[in-house]
């Protein structure tokens, strides 16, 4: 898990994190019109889950008592539930 810090944007956690950009491009595309992806703030928790092969599995972000969770799909793609 990750807690951003001031000025972080979620490419910048990515790389921290030494996760795939090919991950982030792939979630960006599906974040929804509520945007959790783009507007991450300081002080909020992202939590990770890697497969095996070292590629994400489970992206959570968490703020304000509210959570928004990635997965990724059998088909290589990922899926988002609230």
């Amino acid at each position: 898990e990750y807690t951003v810090q001031k000025g972080d944007t979620l490419s910048q956690v990515f790389r921290i994190n030494e996760l795939p950009m090919s991950d982030l491009n792939s979630l960006v595309k599906i974040e929804g019109s509520d945007k959790p992806l783009s507007h991450i703030q300081q002080g909020q928790l992202i939590r990770f889950k890697l497969a095996e092969d070292g590629n994400l599995d489970i992206l959570q972000l968490e703020r304000n008592g509210q959570s928004v969770m990635f997965f990724k799909l059998s088909e290589g793609g990922f899926g988002r539930s609230k």
